[in-house]
């Protein structure tokens, strides 16, 4: 449930307090005293839980029931058909005789304040190959092999790991079943043996090379 943000129990300990005045264990104003609360608030809640139970301890609205100078169904409506035609705001303000603020309201609430709400979303289209072993997508990522850590301290000279050289991560997965391969490679021209191994993972079942299916 969402409380009001400055709401000083839950719908639990509003019950706890209603229950400690009505079986007479506190008075009003010890319960009040005991649960932080103004004498009023107190009393408020233990008149709804002795009214209605303990759904009457829900937060209500703060909307009023009635709103003489709300715009008329037949305005929103008016506003909402202008927006379908385009029309900018402020054009559907002075067209219709209301304030910007409240056409921005209704459009807001009829999500169509943004232009791209007016348009209808389009499909996504997902291309997949018919087969495993059609087509392959195949990426090198270049990391740096750590050879010895720097040190920088004021006692120890600062030091540079020097030759510690480079590792090549090659990630191939299958377009069509979308089963990955990875192997760790010491050069960028490893893309054969990379392919020999990807390739048989991507059409036995039982082989063991995928590193994850995605």
């Amino acid at each position: 449930m969402d409380y009001h943000h400055h709401a000083r129990l839950t719908i639990h300990r509003r019950e706890e307090l209603a229950q400690a005045v009505l079986l007479c264990r506190l008075s009003l104003q010890e319960a009040a005293a005991e649960f932080k609360l103004s004498r009023q608030s107190a009393a408020k809640w233990v008149q709804r839980f002795r009214a209605e139970g303990a759904s009457g301890l829900r937060d209500r609205s703060s909307r009023p029931q009635r709103s003489p100078r709300r715009t008329a169904a037949e305005q929103i409506g008016h506003v909402e058909q202008l927006r379908r035609e385009r029309w900018t705001g402020m054009r559907i303000a002075q067209a219709t005789g209301l304030s910007r603020a409240t056409v921005s309201r209704i459009l807001t609430r009829l999500q169509l304040n943004k232009i791209r709400m007016l348009e209808p979303a389009l499909p996504i289209v997902r291309y997949e190959h018919p087969a495993p072993g059609d087509l392959l997508h195949i990426d090198i990522k270049k990391l740096a092999r750590i050879h010895k850590p720097a040190i920088a301290s004021p006692a120890i000279p600062a030091t540079k790991p020097r030759g510690a050289g480079w590792e090549f991560l090659y990630v191939a997965i299958d377009d069509h079943s979308r089963i990955a391969f990875t192997a760790m490679m010491p050069d960028e021209k490893a893309t054969p043996p990379v392919l020999s191994f990807a390739r048989p993972s991507l059409t036995s079942p039982n082989s063991t090379s995928a590193s994850a299916a995605l």
